[in-house]
């Protein structure tokens, strides 16, 4: 799902503090500033979107047959596959994923050549080596007829080696589930849609893009929810163009009083160049939230989903019933195996990450020629086992330290000496604690509300500094 987008054009201006920096890459300080004030002042923006992200390219001229490789030498850990699906009815001001406007015939076209992809798998699929977690995200999945959704989803069943408890999830908007595609997904095997409402609030919703109003939101959920075949889970974006603290608190409220099983609580990200940006420069949308607001969102949000005794299952997800288990987004967040179908689709294998060609015309191509759609591949660092267990265990807001050491295993510094992450992260670990963002028991680090908020600076944090200590 996506939570995006923005531009600066013109004479350059300050970038808002929640505005995702061009080079993610060029990353502030590891030390937090120490204030009165952690969720607001630790640091002064957000150096990534996701931690742990980058790798040295692999020349194209060697991704077919590595790419061939690593499929046949897939193992028996956890795995995932995700299928993407690029249409959507229009372009939502936020969103930064879309592939263009659906029509029949276009997504009759491009489910032929998906097809083609995922047959692709048979000659590599290993009974052994079940996938655990299968999601078909966009763009706009539910934008495909409900015979195209059927054929796709048995496909993939009768293709793909799935685990007998796999968590299947359809993405969607909630105006297209009506009847026809829920028994669709359902019949072939859908037990989980995960629909982006992003706030109830008309309003807001109008501003950028979105259809249903308020009412027809909860009339169309109460609908999908009286099925009673899947759990049921939403969206919702904090830090959105006009929306206050009460209207976040509003849009929680309203979803603790629905029939649904659990529901994700995104940060709304800006990236330059992209029209929400634009939209807030002209003046056309309010201004978003400043980090210090959306900090201030956060903790509303964490606080009253602990009030529902709403239950933690990752960073920014939550469950309200047993139904609802999250597979997926924990697999995908540490970089676990990970098959990828359609047009822009990323994927990662042993470490190594794969990306389907983004233009449609050219995935088309690669699949109606027989071949499978790489277009980038990058080669994993020397130090992913270390990345996975920080990657993992920071997703639940904690991090072990001696499993940190486990995975350092064989790993040296360069005077030759082996790395001790108790010694290794103390300098850091200090300034975490007086700046207020981490507590420490042991070998056990948890994160602090303000901690929980700055996630994504303190992973990207533990990761970097191991490296740049490594060279010393």
């Amino acid at each position: 799902m996506s939570n995006s987008p923005s531009a600066m054009s013109g004479r350059k201006k300050p970038a808002p503090l929640n505005m995702v920096p061009e080079a993610p890459g060029a990353e502030a300080s590891y030390f937090a500033a120490i204030s009165d004030s952690p969720v607001s002042r630790a640091f002064s923006r957000k150096v990534s979107v996701h931690a742990g992200m980058g790798g040295v390219p692999v020349p194209r001229e060697e991704i077919p047959a590595l790419q061939e490789r690593l499929r046949a030498g897939r193992g028996g850990r956890p795995a995932a596959a995700y299928v993407h699906l690029p249409y959507c009815e229009n372009k939502c001001l936020y969103c930064g994923f879309f592939g263009g406007k659906y029509t029949e015939n276009a997504g009759a076209v491009y489910l032929e050549a998906l097809v083609r992809e995922i047959e692709l798998e048979r000659a590599y699929c290993n009974p052994e080596a079940p996938i655990n977690a299968l999601y078909l995200g966009g763009g706009t999945p539910t934008a495909m007829q409900p015979d195209e959704l059927l054929h796709l989803l048995q496909t993939l069943k009768q293709v793909l080696p799935l685990a007998n408890d796999c968590e299947i999830t359809v993405e969607g908007r909630i105006h297209n589930f009506e009847p026809k595609r829920i028994e669709a997904c359902l019949e072939g095997g859908a037990n989980r849609f995960s629909i982006g409402i992003q706030s109830f609030n008309t309003e807001i919703r109008r501003r950028l893009g979105r259809i249903s109003t308020k009412e027809d939101i909860i009339r169309n959920l109460r609908f999908l929810a009286r099925y009673n075949q899947a759990a049921l889970i939403i969206d919702l974006i904090y830090g959105l163009p006009g929306q206050s603290l009460t209207d976040w608190e509003d849009d929680i409220r309203t979803f603790l009083d629905l029939p649904l099983d659990g529901v994700d609580l995104y940060q709304l990200n800006i990236f330059p160049g992209s029209a929400l940006s634009s939209a807030i420069d002209t003046g056309r949308v309010p201004p978003a939230a400043s980090l210090p607001q959306q900090g201030a969102f956060f903790e509303r949000g964490v606080a009253l989903m602990q009030g529902a005794r709403c239950r933690r299952l990752s960073m920014s997800h939550w469950g309200r019933t047993a139904r609802e288990r999250n597979i997926y987004n924990p697999l995908a967040k540490k970089r676990a195996d990970c098959l990828q179908f359609g047009a822009g689709a990323g994927g990662v294998l042993q470490g190594w990450s794969m990306f389907n060609h983004p233009k449609v015309e050219q995935y088309l191509q690669c699949c109606n020629a027989g071949e499978k759609p790489v277009a980038m591949m990058a080669a994993p660092s020397p130090d992913m086992s270390v990345v996975r267990v920080i990657l993992e265990q920071m997703e639940f807001c904690r991090l072990n330290l001696n499993d940190v050491d486990a995975a350092f295993a064989g790993c040296t510094g360069r005077n030759g000496k082996k790395k001790d992450a108790h010694t290794l992260y103390a300098p850091l670990l200090d300034n975490w604690k007086k700046a207020g963002l981490v507590t420490q028991d042991g070998p056990w680090v948890e994160l602090s509300l303000a901690g929980q908020f700055w996630q994504v600076n303190l992973t990207q944090a533990l990761i970097g500094w191991q490296r740049q200590m490594g060279k010393e």
